[in-house]
């Protein structure tokens, strides 16, 4: 019933409001997706997520020459707004960015001259390419030297750094080269939530970061998630009830089991990285806000957040129900136990 009145909701908006009819197929596949998933199997889902985000970059990609040297980019950061002194946590889809003459190699050199010596470079090197429940569940430790990151060509190759340090959460954990490193990473696992006050996500938000987000889209900001982490009364439950851990080996050989409260895998679907019309909807919303710029970036667009106006701008949506998660009416019970291994 959830289900049906979720259809018949985007049909009465899109007959109030003017241009939706025309976003109405793509509101109700994004709507059958969603329902969908929790009767796929974890495999096939993510062969189709991936396949509709494949097809949704190329949607994004612009006309081109074939080789694109790095020091190219430069006036396109500049024209975003990227410059010397303000630390950068980065999303990307770097094959979106097209042929970038040297790699991801080339163009974080570019990314470090252009923020300057005293700024950071932070990108998510998460290891799950699924839910936090299913990677928690399986056997695998978590080495922070060996365990590659998911999250793409441009985070993998900032993690394999010399000057990289990279924390210790299992599930969430962030790279970073800079100054402020250390700072950034030594005591993320400490917390139990993935993006509490003492991950490099909150710590970044604080400060007066950017993120930078290249050809992935603003759905795949963590950052979101660091308003349900604060010491208040987010509007949804977010959390399995009970911790997990996961064996994490540090570079120097230590081993030591961490605790982590694993995010409800039934709002995976609603949620804004899965569900295309909130995606939308908070895109829009950060422009009329101020507090994100687009541009050009090589062969895609790319969105630059504030990364403290987005936490203020989220901090006055949550108590409205205005959350990166779909409507609640379309949202299961809470669940009541915990269905995975710890």
């Amino acid at each position: 019933m959830r289900q049906l009145a979720a259809g018949r909701d985007l049909i009465r908006i899109a007959g109030a409001e003017p241009g939706r009819i025309a976003t109405l197929a793509q509101e109700i596949s994004a709507t059958a997706f969603a329902i969908a998933r929790a009767a796929l199997p974890d495999g096939l889902y993510l062969r189709i997520r991936t396949a509709r985000r494949e097809a949704r970059r190329r949607t994004t990609r612009l006309t081109v020459p074939t080789i694109i040297p790095a020091s190219g980019l430069r006036a396109e950061l500049a024209a975003l707004g990227l410059g010397a002194g303000r630390d950068l946590m980065l999303h990307s889809a770097f094959r979106a960015l097209g042929q970038v003459d040297g790699g991801p190699t080339a163009f974080l050199a570019l990314l470090a001259e252009v923020a300057g010596p005293r700024a950071n470079l932070l990108a998510p090197t998460y290891p799950l390419l699924g839910t936090m429940l299913e990677w928690m569940a399986t056997p695998d430790a978590f080495d922070m030297a060996a365990t590659p990151s998911c999250m793409g060509a441009l985070s993998e190759t900032l993690r394999r750094l010399p000057e990289a340090r990279r924390s210790a959460h299992p599930t969430h954990s962030v790279a970073v080269i800079g100054p402020d490193a250390r700072a950034y990473t030594e005591h993320h696992h400490e917390g139990p939530t993935p993006c509490g006050p003492l991950s490099p996500l909150a710590l970044h938000a604080a400060g007066d970061g950017l993120i930078v987000v290249i050809g992935s889209g603003v759905g795949h900001v963590t950052s979101y998630h660091v308003v349900e982490d604060e010491d208040w009364r987010f509007p949804l439950d977010v959390y399995m009830p009970r911790l997990a851990t996961k064996l994490v080996i540090w570079p120097d050989g230590r081993r030591g089991r961490i605790p982590v409260r694993v995010h409800a895998p039934y709002l995976q679907p609603w949620r804004i990285d899965n569900f295309a019309p909130k995606e939308r909807q908070f895109h829009r919303l950060m422009r009329e806000a101020g507090i994100m710029r687009e541009g050009r970036l090589g062969a895609t667009t790319c969105q630059v957040i504030e990364a403290k106006g987005l936490l203020a701008a989220l901090r006055a949506w949550a108590p409205r129900g205005l959350t990166i998660y779909h409507s609640p009416a379309l949202i299961p019970p809470r669940v009541t136990g915990w269905s995975g291994a710890a």
